[in-house]
């Protein structure tokens, strides 16, 4: 990976070490700021540091997670500037050439690159770190040695230590750091007594860190902090929520909180209740046929691959607890009993399920964003909540799908705002669509500051879980967009009133640079004057259009610019490039017009009649011929050529 050599952000994986485990992050050099680069963490990925190759920093609340750094560099000096020019072009080179040629511009560029490091470091060094809270470290340490990938390393912990305060590992005990991925599933098999000796050999340098104390042929678990981590937020959550709070709440990464809920099952013969349509399958390739992993289960069980093991966790509970409470208390929750009314209500949330889900989707997709572990769990149970064959059946199922009337009426809660706040969910996709349409400048301070507050909360990720905040966030928005088409019409008027004048100025600009370009033509009259001037008139002259429809607040209101013209309410007139471009052409052509009648003076020195020049000094005066512009065509213009020819014959 090179320097900046595009627009483009890249990104490369990179690992940082905190508390005994090694973490899986993200390095991402990009030209500039992306929103996107600020999005929240998931799945593999516990940090993400990102280096930008100029200013400006990116705004806080960009920033939707804690785990997140971005480096805004000092003043470019003149040897990194030309360093990465050189960059850019060998790395562009690169992809011209056949492999031979490319391998040595390649090395070539690797070798400009090494040098230019400390250039980079420097820029970093004077420059700073933007994170949400502020990070507080030392930024000079950082850049102190080394290249991307450790100074990516070092913030790396940083952010790791500062996310993860307290972790259930104890790093002393460790000879090497645990690496989840590679560590977790060959614990797990030794564990099982399938590990084979790398199996043990694992388990004798890990699982004291772990708790994990080895007798004689025996395995103590009693004093696993993990596994007591587990047990208690198993009593909180449920399903993937729980999954991602062990993972990236909590920083035991998805690998070891699999490990460590499977230990639950075998320590305190806790199971593990799983959603009917699981996919674990037994050591050997064959299908667990039943949605429980219990104690009796667990040396058989095939190593359950975390992404796919935690969205079929419906819950975690200790051996012996109740499965559930009676249908009559989810029942309650829904307010009503079993009967019609649960009928009709059925019906409801059938025909509703499918337009709350696209709105979310929309919503989450305009804020650049999927749907979160938490939002799609609840639709998840919804969608199974109402799967059911007769209304009878939901208190039942309410009670297989939720372990406490408590989750139900939260997740009903949540659901049922998403449904009576749909109509202003879309509202709400519309407005951020709007905002990234509807550019404001600073000058205008009160709608600036307006337009940055509204596209501050319409960016917040807690917005899909409130609900509630919705309808005050569309008025918010349907406010903002009247307010902004009112000044967006005021400017569209005077815009396009400044425009028509210009119009008409770039007209007469325009002849002029057209009898310029005939009369560069006339090879007598000399060298051209200026040709590039007709071709940039003509190019400003495109750009330089008036409007003729009729603004309307209304449609700016629900489209931010106008249908027409589409111009940003930050859009100002050419007036500067019009006025410097005519004068430029206007001295050209002047410039031509003394030597034509130069020429033309000399003619007329010699006093011969000729009846082509006496209509040639009918059409214009030797002593003024500005306005020759005004008359000058192909037929004139091979008249003058003439002229001069037999003039000079």
């Amino acid at each position: 990976m090179t320097g900046y050599a595009s627009s483009a952000s890249v990104s490369q994986p990179v690992s940082a070490v905190h508390g005994g485990i090694r973490y899986d992050g993200e390095l991402v050099r990009a030209a500039v700021w992306e929103p996107s680069l600020g999005s929240v963490l998931d799945r593999h990925d516990y940090f993400r540091v990102v280096f930008l190759g100029s200013p400006p920093a990116p705004p806080l609340e960009d920033l939707r997670d804690a785990r997140i750094a971005v480096y805004v560099p000092g003043p470019s000096s003149p040897a990194r500037q030309r360093a990465e020019a050189e960059l850019r072009t060998l790395r562009e080179a690169q992809t011209g050439y056949a492999a031979g040629v490319g391998d040595v511009l390649a090395a070539q560029a690797d070798e400009i690159e090494e040098h230019v490091i400390e250039e980079w470091a420097a820029s970093f060094r004077d420059g700073r770190v933007v994170a949400s809270p502020a990070l507080g470290s030392d930024v000079a340490s950082v850049f102190e040695s080394g290249y991307w990938t450790d100074w990516s390393a070092r913030i790396g912990e940083a952010l790791l230590a500062r996310a993860y305060p307290a972790l259930p590992v104890d790093a002393t005990k460790l000879t090497a750091p645990i690496r989840p991925d590679a560590d977790a599933h060959v614990l797990f098999d030794a564990i099982c007594g399938e590990g084979g000796d790398i199996g043990a050999i694992v388990l004798d340098a890990l699982g004291p860190a772990l708790g994990i104390a080895l007798g004689a042929n025996t395995l103590d678990l009693s004093r696993c902090e993990g596994v007591d981590l587990v047990a208690a937020e198993a009593a909180e959550h449920s399903g993937a929520a729980l999954g991602h709070r062990l993972a990236h709440g909590l920083g035991l990464t998805y690998p070891l909180a699999t490990l460590l809920a499977l230990l639950y099952v075998r320590r305190d013969s806790a199971e593990v209740r799983l959603a009917p349509t699981h996919r674990l399958q037994l050591r050997g390739g064959a299908a667990l046929d039943r949605p429980l992993i219990t104690t009796d289960v667990l040396t058989h069980l095939a190593w359950p691959w975390p992404m796919r093991f935690w969205p079929d966790v419906d819950t975690i509970a200790p051996a012996g607890a109740p499965r559930a409470e009676g249908s009559e208390r989810y029942l309650d929750v829904l307010g009503m009993a079993e009967g019609g009314e649960l009928r009709d209500w059925l019906a409801t949330m059938s025909d509703g399920l499918l337009a709350v889900t696209q709105q979310l989707v929309a919503l989450a997709s305009a804020q650049g964003r999927g749907l979160g572990a938490g939002e799609l769990e609840t639709i998840g149970r919804v969608r199974q909540l109402i799967a059911v064959d007769d209304a009878s059946e939901i208190g039942g199922r309410a009670r297989e799908l939720f372990a406490d009337p408590r989750l139900f009426r939260t997740n009903m809660d949540l659901w049922n705002g998403w449904r009576e706040g749909v109509v202003h969910a879309a509202a709400l996709t519309g407005a951020i669509a709007f905002l990234e349409r509807a550019t404001v400048e600073e000058t205008r301070h009160e709608l600036s500051l307006e337009r940055e507050a509204l596209a501050s909360r319409l960016r917040d990720p807690a917005l899909l879980t409130s609900p509630q905040q919705w309808p005050a966030l569309a008025e918010a928005a349907r406010r903002f967009s009247h307010a902004y088409a009112s000044a967006y019409v005021e400017h569209h008027d005077a815009y396009h009133t400044q425009m028509e004048l210009l119009a008409h100025r770039m007209a007469s600009a325009l002849t002029q640079a057209r009898a310029l370009a005939r009369l560069n033509a006339v090879p007598e009259l000399g060298r051209p004057v200026s040709p590039e001037l007709p071709g940039l008139c003509e190019e400003l002259a495109s750009v330089v259009r008036t409007c003729g429809a009729a603004t309307d607040a209304d449609a700016v209101a629900g489209d931010a610019v106008c249908p027409s013209c589409a111009i940003r309410l930050d859009a100002v007139p050419p007036t500067a490039e019009v006025e410097a471009l005519a004068a430029l052409v206007g001295e050209a052509l002047a410039k031509q017009n003394t030597r034509l009648a130069r020429a033309v003076a000399h003619r007329l020195a010699k006093r011969e009649a000729n009846e082509r020049l006496d209509r040639f000094i009918q059409v214009v005066e030797v002593s003024d011929l500005s306005g020759l512009a005004n008359i000058l065509d192909d037929e004139l213009t091979a008249f003058i050529g003439e002229l001069l020819r037999e003039e000079r014959s």
